[in-house]
């Protein structure tokens, strides 16, 4: 269902820009994209349909339960904090053992993190040092405890740890979370290697997975619940934010298991285990590319003016993804000399998406003037999700935008035309608004 309605989105979106695609000023100026005043956005603009085809799960690795496992040479930049582990698992062993899926734990203890499976369940420890840790032992000792995944099904298993602790994410739902004890912070003295399969490289607990492992990613970043949601059945493309290692094990031979990000932190395969095709469920649309990311300081894209970009109609369309709530108004794409009362633009303020089109012979004179903002709130800008944004003017008399509610399609919501003054030289009548999470 959730790619039927991204599907119909991208659809709807598309027929419009087609039919509409312009863009508007009477202003001898620049078009900018992505002017940013204040806080960071990252912007790709025509993005709609940029892949035709859907991922696919490739190949996994078999671990046999005693021996075979992947090990990554030690880099400060693993002992990462904050942290996002994420992994597709299938096993069906339900046994007082650590079968690890990825760790980074010393054999000595208490200087890491592990993110592993014990009697059935998934469970997860960090530790930033022997006084300061997300743990419980108090408790079973085997830490954050995220519930039982030893069904011999698939399960996208998540550790994000932050600020306030730690917590397991099992097929997007949150399973299970602690607190810190202590202060927060990095693995002060780990230089262990990372291991994949395997919980530790200790004398005393030599068993390795049982089952099979897809799709490892590593992060530097806490990932909220609304991007585990939607990464979890896509493919990366090894250049998203924060994105540290990520291990597609898609090889199918051999005893390399290669990151395809560009920090190379390829694993060795040892000694053995199987590659498998994988059966995990990545079957959504893989993720793009490439985008600009923007500092929020001096950086966006300039294009020289001409008269083909004052166009009427228009429509001007942009993908975005920002977490800033900065006051100050952040261009995503516009076509306006500043105070000038003349041209249009998209942008966010106070974490709301925002938009204004107007010409010189109308500008209000008060922010309240109903035509210089149509609507003056679009819904919440400020996400972790990527959205896109398409403004249109035409002679209709309604202003029309669509959000995706969760598996219930796509509900049109009409608004009320915002008219303004009859002395506009091009009769703008209304604002079309199409707003949508990806």
């Amino acid at each position: 269902m959730r790619r039927s309605v991204i599907a119909r989105i991208n659809d709807r979106l598309k027929g419009m820009i087609r039919r509409r695609w312009s863009v508007f000023s009477a202003a001898q100026h620049w078009l900018r994209w992505g002017r940013v005043c204040a806080g960071g956005l990252a912007l790709w603009c025509g993005l709609l349909g940029l892949t035709a085809e859907a991922s696919s799960p490739g190949t996994c690795l078999q671990f046999n339960g005693t021996n075979g496992y992947v090990t990554i040479a030690h880099t400060a930049a693993l002992n990462a904090y904050p942290l996002t582990i994420t992994a597709w698992i299938k096993t069906l062993r339900n046994a007082p053992l650590y079968d690890g899926i990825a760790s980074k734990y010393p054999p000595a203890g208490l200087d890491g993190f592990s993110l592993f499976v014990y009697q059935g369940h998934v469970r997860a420890w960090y530790f930033h040092n022997q006084t300061s840790y997300i743990w419980n032992p108090s408790g079973d000792n085997q830490g954050v405890d995220g519930g039982f995944v030893a069904d011999g099904n698939w399960h996208h298993v998540a550790l994000v740890v932050g600020s306030t602790g730690g917590s397991i994410y099992v097929d997007g739902n949150l399973g299970g979370s602690l607190a810190w004890t202590g202060s927060a912070g990095p693995p002060t003295t780990n230089t262990v290697s990372m291991l994949v399969g395997r919980a530790f490289q200790h004398p005393s607990y030599t068993n390795t997975f049982s089952g099979e492992i897809d799709e490892v990613t590593l992060w530097n970043r806490a990932l909220a619940p609304s991007e585990l949601n939607y990464l979890k059945h896509r493919s990366l493309g090894g250049k998203e934010d924060g994105l540290l290692a990520y291990y597609r094990l898609d090889e199918g031979t051999g005893t390399t298991a290669g990151d395809s990000t560009a920090n190379a932190f390829n694993g060795t395969v040892v000694p053995n285990p199987a590659w498998v095709p994988s059966q995990a469920a990545i079957v959504l649309d893989p993720i793009a590319t490439n985008c600009l990311k923007l500092d929020g300081v001096n950086g966006y894209v300039q294009v020289a003016h001409t008269n083909d970009l004052n166009a009427y109609p228009l429509t001007a369309t942009a993908w975005f993804r920002t977490t800033s709530t900065a006051a100050q108004f952040q261009g995503i794409v516009d076509k306006y000399a500043d105070a000038s009362g003349d041209g249009w633009a998209i942008g966010v303020q106070g974490g709301q998406l925002r938009v204004f089109i107007t010409v010189a012979a109308a500008w209000p004179t008060k922010r309240s003037t109903p035509c210089r903002q149509a609507p003056s709130r679009m819904g919440r800008g400020t996400t972790l999700l990527w959205s896109s944004i398409a403004l249109a003017a035409s002679f209709s008399s309604t202003v029309r935008w669509w959000v995706p509610v969760r598996g219930r399609g796509l509900p049109e919501r009409p608004v009320r035309a915002r008219r303004c003054s009859s002395a506009h030289i091009i009769p703008i009548r209304s604002i079309l608004l199409a707003r949508s999470t990806k």
